[in-house]
Order: C-alpha cells, then sequence, then structure tokens
C-alpha cells in the first residue's frame, strides 16, 4: 500500500535504494568506472563495499528511466525477489518430481519462508530465485547434455553470481556436490563430451563475472576489508539455530533462544517439516499411479489426501493472521 515511500527500517532500505539506482546511472553515464560511486570520495572502487546487486538493478532499469524513484524500484524489488524465489523453487521441483503439484508445494515454502521476511531489509537475499534455477539447470544438463542445455547452466550461473554475491559462494560448494553426485548417478563421469560444454559454459561465465568480483578483491586488499575467524564463527548457522523463530512471526514469537540471534533466526514453521515427513509415512506402496505417469510418483489414498488438505488450509490461514513484520516506517 505504500511501496512508494515504505521501509522495513531506517538502515538497509536506503542503502540498497541507492545501490540500485547507481547501477543504472552509471550503467549509462560511465559504464567501465561502474564500482567508482559518488560515496566515501576519495575512496576507489567504494560499490564493492557492499553488494553490488547488479543483476537485480539491470531488469528494472525501465522503471528508473520512467522516472520511478529509487525507494520505490527498491519496493518492487522486493516483492519480485518472493515471486522469483518461489519460481525458482517451483522449476526446480517441478524437474525433479515431474508433480506440478508438488512444485507449488515448494514454491510456495521456498518463497515465504519466515526467514526471508527476516531480510525485508536485504533486497539482494530475497531475490534467491537463481540458487534453484541454477540447480535445476545443471540436472537438466546431466539429463540431456546439450548445447542449449549448457548455455543456459552457464547463465544461470552468471545471474546468481550477478545478483547477489552472497548466494553465489554460499551455493558454490552444493552445485559442485550435486554436479558429482549426478554424474556418478547417471554414471557419465567420463564423459569427455559433457565436461567440455560444462567446462566451456562455466567457463564464460565466471569470466563474464570477473569485472564484477575484482573490484571486491581490490578493496579487500587496500583497506583491508577481511572477516575474522571469530566474526564467520559468529555468524555461521549452528543446527540449534533452526530452532530459533524469527521474533517478528506472532504464531512462533519467543520460540528458541533468548534474547533473539537476529540473522540466526532459521525455523521454518512446522508445516514445511511436516510436509516432506508426510510424504515419506503416508504413502501407499502398493497403491502405484498409472502406467502413463512416471513410476516415481505415487498416489497418497483419499482419507489422507482430505487429512492433509485440511491441516493445509488450517495452517495457510494460521500462517496469514500470525505472521508479521516489524513496523513500516513511512519517510
Amino acid at each position: 500500500m505504500h511501496i512508494r515511500d515504505a521501509v522495513p527500517d531506517k538502515g538497509d532500505p536506503y542503502l540498497i535504494s541507492w545501490i540500485l539506482w547507481s547501477d543504472f546511472y552509471r550503467t549509462f553515464h560511465d559504464p567501465l568506472h561502474l564500482f567508482n560511486a559518488n560515496i566515501f570520495y576519495p575512496a576507489i572502487n567504494s560499490l564493492a563495499f557492499s553488494e553490488n546487486s547488479y543483476g537485480i538493478a539491470l531488469p528494472l532499469f525501465p522503471l528508473f528511466a520512467l522516472g520511478l524513484t529509487p525507494l520505490t524500484v527498491n519496493g518492487i524489488a522486493a516483492l519480485l525477489g518472493f515471486a522469483f524465489s518461489g519460481y525458482g523453487a517451483f522449476r526446480l521441483t517441478r524437474t525433479l518430481t515431474g508433480s506440478t503439484g508438488a512444485a507449488w508445494v515448494a514454491g510456495i515454502g521456498f518463497a515465504f519462508t519466515p526467514f526471508r521476511f527476516h531480510h525485508l531489509s536485504h533486497v539482494a537475499y530475497l531475490a534467491s530465485g537463481w540458487i534453484p534455477l541454477t540447480l535445476e539447470s545443471l540436472v537438466l544438463f546431466f539429463r540431456k547434455k546439450g548445447w542449449r542445455q549448457a548455455a543456459w547452466l552457464g547463465f544461470a550461473f552468471f545471474m546468481n553470481g550477478l545478483t547477489c554475491i552472497h548466494w553465489l559462494v554460499l551455493s558454490a560448494l552444493p552445485l559442485a556436490a550435486t554436479g558429482v553426485f549426478l554424474a556418478f548417478r547417471h554414471g557419465i563421469e567420463v564423459n569427455r563430451t559433457l565436461w567440455k560444454r560444462g567446462i566451456v559454459a562455466l567457463g564464460i561465465a565466471c569470466a563474464a563475472l570477473l569485472p564484477f568480483l575484482i573490484p571486491y578483491n581490490r578493496v579487500s586488499k587496500l583497506y583491508k576489508f577481511v572477516r575474522t575467524a571469530e566474526e564467520a564463527q559468529f555468524y555461521s548457522a549452528l543446527p540449534r539455530h533452526w530452532l530459533n523463530a524469527d521474533p517478528h512471526n506472532l504464531l512462533w514469537r519467543g520460540f528458541g533462544e533468548s534474547p533473539s540471534p537476529e540473522e540466526l533466526c532459521l525455523f521454518p514453521g512446522l508445516l514445511l517439516i511436516l510436509l516432506p515427513i508426510a510424504a515419506f509415512l503416508l504413502v501407499d506402496e502398493n497403491e502405484k499411479t498409472s502406467s502413463a505417469l512416471p513410476s516415481y510418483e505415487l498416489l497418497i489414498s483419499a482419507r489422507w489426501l482430505r487429512l492433509l488438505d485440511a491441516a493445509a488450509l488450517i495452517a495457510g490461514t494460521i500462517a496469514i493472521l500470525s505472521s508479521g513484520s516489524s513496523p513500516l516506517v513511512v519517510r
């Protein structure tokens, strides 16, 4: 309702609104010096003091061209971040299972997990759709092995890094592990043609990312921007943090550690935990789908299906009524 002039808080949203505007302005005025932003003069590469979010700003350039203010564009980017995250999880789940219904459940769960509401102020973290899309592109590449799939893998990897460097770093190891698993699962670990195509695609993507990564290396060395081991440990999640609820969630507020450990509130709610458990426990192994459907899709008995429908409806209603965020601060 107040997308033009409201923010979750008076800190990072203003910074990120400026970053998105700076991406747009310098692209058309001085693209070769994109990171030499108009702050902290005479410091160089000052845009690299934070996430550059170029992959978020790029598709929103038309909004700036139409005259929308940076704060409005930031609000639109936040809303799109939820939708795009859900779309990415939808695509990945549909590719893995062949089930559109399962894809909708996974997409909604991934889009609206409480952790995402905790980061309303951080548009770069909201826009996590490229993580599941990169994993999906890897799966498709191993299935079909063509140049088209290799190109999509390279593009998704590139956009993941262009959108959020944190997500690029944090998803690199799971992506590599998934690649190794798929290689052995499909028995193509010695397929040289496949590996050449993958290396070429990812190599081009990495080369394209270098202009957006080198400034961070430079400012790290020049201004000693290096996290200590203690800081890395402090901000790293432990298993117990998955039991910490976001204090803004009215239903689960107070669940977990007190005081709240801020960004380490990872409890997703019960629904996203119970659904996969139900998928394992409530499936009748003797009831298979018709031969027209993939062999890995199973039919849940009607009585359990009705029960799950009712539980999902009740849980969804409670979530809508109980989920909240920090009060909006209007300019």
